[in-house]
């Protein structure tokens, strides 16, 4: 019981954590409704050092009727890897934040062809996971029963910013859809970090939020083992996401680093189209893949080599 427990814990992701960045400059309004009026937003992919840019992400929010937002995610790396999220959250009268209802992510190999891939129907409780990582596909299916407070990939900060935006600086529980590989549903427990204020790759007296899956007393043995999660944030830009160690994909113990653009600061390469966001993410397990768009990385930068990602 404690190895399986442990091992979900260790493999636990927070993978592409910065397409929320999108929502979540929002944080100063209190309804729902206004959380997809944000423009698109870009983000520098660091090496694990932070010694070299290794790719770059852009996001954006699309509204589907007065009830529906779609965030969409891209990330391109300098190897012709990207992937793309795709979370459908859905508007409730009476409810601040947006409910996740539907979730898909799929990490492409530079050809087009997919070789990790989750998705979620949180209203049916229907999961798929699949995996080419260590050799032939595998494909795990399972069927969960979703909690209202259950977020997957990178919409798992739209409760965390907005309890930081109210003043909590109390842990922040909720509940994460994860690959690990197979599908589970884990308790995250948030804690802002009020003692650290500075993060030498972005400007500014951030906020510093340690997150963790929560094994409730096996936390006592199983600490150790247990991946943490920092993400910063911007209270002079509505507590705005602006980078931190990730996972680079959904469970692997490769780690990349985030960082926000900072104000009139511009990627040096082209733009990428967003041919593959456009095309949909094809279910778990579908070899028909959209054609890859592939991005040039930014030049390295010249200053702050300071180690980061999730340790």
């Amino acid at each position: 019981m404690l190895d399986r427990r442990v091992n979900a814990g260790r493999l636990w992701s927070w993978a592409v954590a910065a397409t929320l960045a999108v929502l979540i400059g929002l944080s100063g309004r209190v309804s729902a409704a206004t959380w997809g009026d944000f423009p698109p937003t870009s983000f520098k992919i660091y090496s694990p050092d932070g010694s070299q840019v290794i790719g770059t992400s852009r996001f954006f929010v699309e509204r589907e009727g007065s009830g529906v937002l779609k965030l969409h995610g891209e990330n391109h790396y300098r190897t012709g890897q990207y992937d793309i999220e795709i979370d459908t959250l859905e508007i409730n009268p009476g409810e601040a934040i947006p409910r996740l209802v539907d979730f898909s992510h799929v990490f492409y190999q530079p050809d087009g062809a997919r070789f990790i891939a989750g998705n979620a129907n949180l209203k049916t409780g229907e999961v798929t996971c699949m995996t080419k990582e260590l050799g032939p596909e595998r494909i795990y299916t399972d069927k969960l029963d979703f909690p209202p407070d259950t977020y997957a990939g990178a919409s798992i900060l739209i409760p965390i910013e907005y309890s930081l935006h109210r003043g909590i600086r109390e842990p922040i529980r909720m509940h994460l859809f994860d690959c690990t590989p197979k599908p589970k549903l884990l308790t995250i427990e948030a804690t802002p970090n009020t003692g650290k204020s500075g993060w030498p790759y972005y400007p500014g007296q951030l906020i510093e939020v340690e997150a963790k899956p929560d094994l409730g007393i096996l936390d006592l043995i199983a600490a150790p083992f247990l991946p943490t999660m920092h993400a910063w944030f911007n209270p002079a830009q509505d507590f705005s996401y602006v980078g931190g160690g990730i996972n680079r994909y959904f469970y692997s113990k490769e780690h990349v680093l985030l960082v926000k653009l900072k104000p009139n600061e511009e990627i040096t390469t082209p733009e990428v189209a967003h041919a593959a966001s456009d095309a949909g993410s094809p279910a778990a397990g579908n070899d028909t893949a959209a054609a890859p768009v592939l991005m040039p990385a930014p030049a390295v930068p010249d200053s702050h080599a300071t180690p980061g990602g999730a340790h």
